[in-house]
């Protein structure tokens, strides 16, 4: 078990890669809190995932304000004493729109969600790992945080943000034995962006075949299983990067 006792926080764990991720991360014997606004419907969704909820901690918070990534930073270090590997799982509804047609507010709650939670958790759980001289973050992003999507520049402008703060963030806390990497994906089942009735649909579901060079969506576990590397000590030498994981796509 390469997660053997290691205490993993997974934030938004009923979202995008959470579920897929929880049960990967829960094989591998890590210890874990997961987070979500609506702790029941994380439970819920984790029960769909056949994760086993008996052995996980659930905690409820806002982590898009200092004080709430605050509070479940130390609601875990003071249970365990450490924090060994954050998950950052972090989306956003799907949806796009012409720059100049785009709202304000979208612009808003587009960077609140993917860029100020990311910041908010990483700057909580740092000085337990500092202090540790030991860690793992591991970014859930967005391979158009790589390239950019036309019609989706506020997201694509957001996971470019969250891409280029894991690059920095990754340099800066090297030195203290702390690996900070992000997965870019795009083409992963995930119950966020797609989900199960999508892929039922062939026809919907062949016109983004067509744009995979593999010619496949991958399944939620591939994605997560790279994570659990991410989070493991076989990544020691990984700091700072940016790993595309698309099939070969954009």
């Amino acid at each position: 078990m390469r997660l053997k006792e290691k205490v993993c926080l997974i934030t938004n764990a009923g979202d995008y890669m959470g579920p897929a991720t929880v049960k990967e991360f829960q094989r591998e014997g890590a210890i874990l809190y997961v987070h979500g606004k609506d702790g029941g419907k994380v439970r819920e969704m984790l029960e769909r995932f056949e994760v086993d909820l008996s052995a996980i901690s659930v905690l409820e918070a806002d982590i898009g304000s200092p004080d709430g990534a605050q509070k479940i930073a130390e609601k875990v270090s003071g249970e365990k004493g450490r924090i060994d590997v954050l998950v950052n799982v972090n989306s956003h509804p799907p949806g796009g729109s012409l720059v100049h047609e785009t709202e304000e507010a979208f612009w808003r709650s587009m960077f609140h969600r993917l860029v100020d939670e990311l910041f908010f958790m990483c700057k909580a759980v740092l000085p337990f790992m500092i202090e540790a001289r030991r860690g793992k973050i591991v970014n859930f992003t967005s391979s158009a945080g790589v390239r950019g999507m036309p019609k989706y520049a506020t997201y694509s402008a957001a996971r470019f943000a969250a891409n280029g703060f894991t690059q920095a963030l990754g340099r800066e806390v090297a030195r203290y034995n702390i690996q900070v990497n992000a997965i870019a994906q795009n083409y992963v089942e995930n119950p966020q962006y797609y989900p199960d009735e999508l892929i039922a649909n062939p026809e919907i579901l062949a016109k983004i075949q067509q744009k995979i060079p593999l010619g496949r969506l991958a399944k939620g576990w591939e994605s997560a299983r790279l994570a659990v590397f991410l989070a493991s000590e076989e990544s020691d030498f990984l700091c700072g990067e940016v790993i595309r994981f698309t099939g070969g796509g954009d």
